[in-house]
């Protein structure tokens, strides 16, 4: 019974750090202020992942802003996770609309990578 114990407790505090460690950002819209848009495609689905790039793209300008380069692999994950997820629902447009996407997805990328590479 004292081992669960001592496990329970070391799950919480594993728990709490990890959730102070996630990433944060400083309230500015940076997203806002850059030249990047963001077309309203049919599928929902697709404007939603979208709209999650948003708030990736001020995680690292957060981060850059306040050179917090410690910060650069965890957002270089979620960026490679948003990436996957990007590529896997791309089945749910079609035609021309599909090939606008892509074309942004590459925008998109090309953005983050000029940010990101400010970290390094």
């Amino acid at each position: 019974m004292k081992n669960i114990k001592i496990f329970c407790l070391l799950f919480l505090v594993g728990a709490l750090l990890a959730c102070s460690n996630s990433l944060k950002s400083d309230g500015v819209d940076y997203f806002s202020k850059s030249d990047i848009k963001i077309p309203k495609f049919s599928d929902e689905t697709i404007n939603n992942h979208l709209n999650e790039y948003k708030n990736l793209y001020n995680l690292v300008l957060t981060s850059v802003t306040n050179n917090a380069k410690d910060n650069a692999p965890q957002l270089s994950i979620s960026f490679s996770d948003w990436a996957i997820t990007s590529l896997k629902i791309e089945d749910k447009l079609k035609g021309q609309e599909k090939k606008d996407y892509l074309a942004l997805l590459d925008v998109l990328a090309k953005k983050w990578n000029e940010q990101r590479d400010k970290l390094y």
